[in-house]
C-alpha cells in the first residue's frame, strides 16, 4: 500500500508547470519530518543525508528527483514582493507607540489588541528574514 501511495504522489517529468506547483506546495506544507519519511520511503537509494538535511534542501532535492522544476528562491522573493519589510518595521514602531499609550492610560482592552498585532508584525518579519 505505501508503494501505491508512493507511486501516486511521484511526479513524472512530463507534468504541466500548474501540477508541478500543486506538489511543490504539498511538499512545502509538510513537516521536516514528514518530508524526510517521504524521502526515505521514496528515494532511499538515490538520496544520501536526509536527516542531516534542513527543510529547504530537503524539500530542493526532491523537487529534483521527482522532475519538479521549481526555483525556491523565486518563491521567497515573491513572498518578500508581497510584505515590504520596511513597511512591516514602520507598522511596529506605530504600534510599539499605541502599546505604550494604552499602559499609560491603562485600557487594558486596547493593550490586548495592540500585543497581539505586534506579535503577528514580528512574525512576519521574522518569516521574511
Amino acid at each position: 500500500m505505501a508503494e501505491e501511495k508512493a507511486e501516486q504522489t511521484e511526479a513524472k517529468p512530463g507534468l504541466t508547470e500548474e501540477q508541478q506547483n500543486a506538489e511543490y506546495n504539498r511538499l512545502h506544507k509538510l513537516t521536516v519530518t514528514r518530508l524526510r519519511e517521504e524521502a526515505m520511503e521514496k528515494f532511499h537509494d538515490r538520496l544520501k543525508g536526509v536527516h542531516g538535511m534542513r527543510k529547504e534542501e530537503l524539500l530542493a532535492a526532491m523537487c529534483k528527483l521527482m522532475g519538479i522544476h521549481i526555483d525556491v528562491e523565486h518563491h521567497r522573493a515573491n513572498l518578500a514582493k508581497k510584505i515590504n519589510y520596511e513597511e512591516l518595521k514602520t507598522r511596529l514602531g506605530k504600534l510599539k507607540a499605541q502599546r505604550i499609550e494604552a499602559l499609560e492610560n491603562k485600557a487594558k482592552a486596547q493593550l490586548i489588541q495592540v500585543r497581539k498585532k505586534i506579535k503577528k508584525v514580528k512574525r512576519t518579519l521574522r518569516r521574511l528574514a
